[in-house]
Formats: structure tokens, C-alpha cells, sequence
């Protein structure tokens, strides 16, 4: 059990360290561990890091762990931060996708198992999905 959490705290200062790929790799396995401790480092990736795919990448681990403490930043990066990354892929539809994961609905992708996903046919109800994560976090915090 202690080695998990030094891996945790290892892997949180990766997240500042100056190459992205490092970052990028962080975020990926602190999605894997699941551990809330990493929400409020993952946030601070989501906000402020140069590069836009770190940014996806910390919201695709916000989403897999699921804390209702990420909602706030992730509907913020959902209205404004549109930038693509190399693989065309922006932090606003990551972080759709990560509330997507909180909430456990299907607006941005049909569960079809624990670890499998589809795209739906129609084109996702955005704002629908941003009612709804505020309701929820709303509900969460009292």
C-alpha cells in the first residue's frame, strides 16, 4: 500500500515535469491508479498547461476517476478551450467526455461494457450535459 502512494506522489510531480510526453504519460496513469488525492493536480493541468493534449489527457484521467470535484474545471474547459491537439482532438470534447464519465450517462459515448464505448448516432445535446453536471455537483456539495 505505501508503494501505490509513493507511485501517487511520483506521479503527481511528473505533472510539472518540462517535457510534455512526461505530463502526458502522468495524467494517463494517475487516470489508471483512480485516486482522488490526484483530482486537484489534475485540475492544474486541465488550466494551465501549455499543451493542449496534457490538457485532454487530464481530463480523460478526471473523468476516470470520477469525482464530482472536477465538474466546475471541466465545464470551463468544455466552453473555452478549443485548441487541437496532434492527433485532432480538443480539451473542450475530452472534458465532455469526462463529465460524461461522472455522470454516467451516454451523451458523448454509449457504454457497452465497463471498458468499452461507442459513438451515438445524433451529435451530443452539449449544453444538456452541462445542466445536468451542474445539477449534479450542485447535489454532491450539500
Amino acid at each position: 500500500m505505501m508503494r501505490s502512494k509513493m507511485n501517487q506522489e511520483q506521479l503527481i510531480k511528473q505533472l510539472s515535469d518540462s517535457d510534455p510526453a512526461v505530463r502526458w504519460d502522468a495524467c494517463g496513469l494517475l487516470h489508471d491508479n483512480g485516486d482522488e488525492g490526484a483530482v486537484s493536480f489534475l485540475v492544474e493541468r486541465l488550466q494551465r498547461d501549455p499543451d493542449p493534449q496534457v490538457r485532454g489527457t487530464a481530463a480523460y484521467a478526471l473523468g476516470g476517476i470520477g469525482s464530482p470535484a472536477a465538474i466546475p474545471a471541466l465545464i470551463e474547459t468544455m466552453d473555452s478551450d478549443h485548441a487541437v491537439d496532434q492527433l485532432g482532438h480538443s480539451p473542450s470534447s475530452c472534458a465532455a467526455t469526462a463529465l460524461d464519465e461522472i455522470l454516467g450517462t451516454n451523451e458523448t459515448q454509449i457504454r457497452i461494457s465497463n471498458s468499452l464505448r461507442t459513438l451515438p448516432a445524433a451529435a451530443p445535446d452539449l449544453e444538456k450535459l452541462k445542466r445536468e453536471a451542474w445539477a449534479y455537483y450542485q447535489n454532491w456539495k450539500r
